[in-house]
């Protein structure tokens, strides 16, 4: 938007020196009736040359903005990536499966918060997860009293992709940062060299 400003500011600058000298003839002509020129033919060739001065001096000033606004434009940009990097919450997830419900437990090792957390299809997780710090919610896919007095959320197990186990084969949650830049993130669940499962961490992305 500033940039745009400057260029039509500069052009109404341009257009404004080559208009007044041709309105002053014109103008001249028509109260005097005449058809000679206000402008001697050495007035009109040392103005000529004035306008082609300007006209250079212009197109470097536009150049030296044009170049400084770029900078200004990347080094913004810079800042931007650079706090977006710095805010960005780091998720890490353990589910733990009881009788009739899962425990899910999410660390954000990261120093800023992550906020409103999701299931992929819109289940409020948790409103927050503080850096260094880490929450949980109980859930389950079926209709189970202990899991109800346990307070589960109770989750639509169809929507999900579930082992023979009853474990989710991945796990995805959405979440913003401090700055409200909205994220999703995968957790697949893999078995590391002993055997033992884990949900891994895929890497996030901006939505």
């Amino acid at each position: 938007m500033k940039k745009n400003k400057i260029i039509i500011g500069i052009a109404i600058l341009l257009v404004i020196i080559v208009s007044v000298p041709i309105a002053i003839n014109v103008i001249y002509q028509r109260n005097l009736l005449v058809y000679s020129f206000l402008f001697s033919a050495d007035g009109i060739l040392s103005y000529s040359g004035s306008i082609i001065a300007a006209l250079a001096t212009i197109a470097v000033a536009i150049i030296a903005v044009m170049q400084s606004i770029k900078i200004y434009e990347l080094e913004a940009a810079e800042r931007v990536a650079k706090r977006k990097a710095e805010i960005k919450p780091v998720l890490c997830i353990e589910l733990m499966m009881y009788k009739n419900y899962f425990n899910l437990i999410i660390s954000n090792t990261a120093k800023y918060p992550a906020m409103g957390l999701y299931t992929f299809d819109y289940v409020l997780i948790s409103p927050y997860v503080k850096g260094e710090d880490e929450t949980s919610r109980k859930f389950t896919f079926c209709i189970d009293d202990e899991a109800d007095r346990e307070g589960a959320m109770q989750l639509d197990g169809t929507k999900w992709d579930v082992n023979s186990k009853g474990y989710p084969r991945k796990i995805n949650i959405f979440y913003s940062d401090a700055n409200s830049n909205y994220y999703s993130q995968d957790f697949i669940r893999v078995t590391d060299n002993d055997g033992c499962y884990y949900y891994e961490s895929e890497p996030a992305w901006e939505v």
